[in-house]
């Protein structure tokens, strides 16, 4: 009686093609590190990835937000701190002016180094950032938001605006104050109205070169003073909340991402282990079939 061997060829070779079918599949694993290649593999573990990464990417362009926010703040603290070291050194010049002594010469000298801070104090109106775009004009991000006209009068082109950008998903923050508020409208004591520090320093400048003291000007300076801290407090606390914000976004991305490693990521110490028990259960294979091969070969010759 002959027995057909057609069944159990089919049956080995279709075990040794899941075989190498599988061993691809762990090579491809060990090259990846991954798992999880495509829906197929894990449809739930893959949806749940694909929303991880869309996270941890709408996580990334909040933290170019933030560098921004975090490179204009510094830009501005650096420069309300010079501010205030010029206004120092202004209430000092005009304490310096109201000395009886000094003659029409001196005051013209302290005239002269008052309008000196007064150009500098201009320059860091019209600050750009790294981009280019004016630090202090508002929304005009572009031209020079401070000018002086021939009379030696300072203008703003600028607006009350202040520029603002998304740090985290319904969290902004101003990126600086406007030139209006910083410059143009120094509050003064005794109930004066407020007044831009370059009309300050233009009326002890005017006073000094006709060869008149100037004591409203030590108020007025004290008082500029005063008002650019509060702004560089206010700047301070800007990038104190954009620091917070910043580090709860790195946590955040740093549990998506390791959320996403659990789901998808292949522990290669177990997938070379398999795959070196699947190639030698192979090799068996094909070794054994190679040899039942030939014997029935033989067996149907005989």
């Amino acid at each position: 009686m002959q027995i057909n061997s057609q069944p159990f060829f089919n049956s080995q070779l279709s075990g040794m093609n899941d075989l190498q079918s599988r061993i691809a599949r762990l090579q491809q694993e060990i090259s990846t590190g991954k798992k999880v290649l495509q829906p197929s593999d894990d449809p739930a573990g893959y949806i749940k990835v694909q929303g991880l990464k869309q996270s941890v990417a709408s996580f990334n362009q909040y933290d170019r937000n933030i560098g921004v926010a975090t490179q204009r703040l510094s830009q501005e603290d650096t420069i309300l701190s010079n501010v205030v070291t010029a206004g120092i050194r202004l209430k000092e010049l005009a304490l310096q002016g109201t000395n009886g002594t000094n003659d029409p010469a001196v005051r013209k000298t302290l005239a002269t180094e008052m309008q000196q801070i007064s150009d500098e104090m201009v320059t860091f109106g019209n600050s750009v950032d790294s981009n280019g775009d004016q630090l202090f004009a508002g929304y005009h991000s572009k031209g020079v938001p401070f000018t002086t006209d021939p009379a030696g009068v300072i203008h703003y082109g600028g607006d009350a605006g202040r520029r603002e950008v998304e740090i985290a998903k319904g969290v902004t923050t101003p990126t600086s104050s406007s030139g209006q508020e910083l410059f143009m409208q120094v509050s003064r004591p005794d109930g004066k109205p407020a007044a831009s520090i370059f009309s300050m320093i233009k009326s002890a400048v005017d006073a000094l070169n006709s060869g008149q003291p100037c004591p409203d000007a030590i108020s007025d300076m004290q008082a500029a003073i005063e008002h650019f801290n509060i702004y560089q407090t206010i700047s301070g606390s800007r990038q104190q909340k954009v620091n917070s914000v910043q580090e709860a976004g790195q946590s955040a991305i740093l549990s998506a991402k390791t959320m996403q490693s659990s789901i998808e990521d292949a522990k290669i110490e177990d997938v070379a282990t398999e795959l070196s028990q699947k190639t030698l259960n192979l090799t068996a294979s094909e070794t054994s079939f190679s040899k039942i091969a030939q014997l029935s070969l033989f067996n149907y010759i005989k």
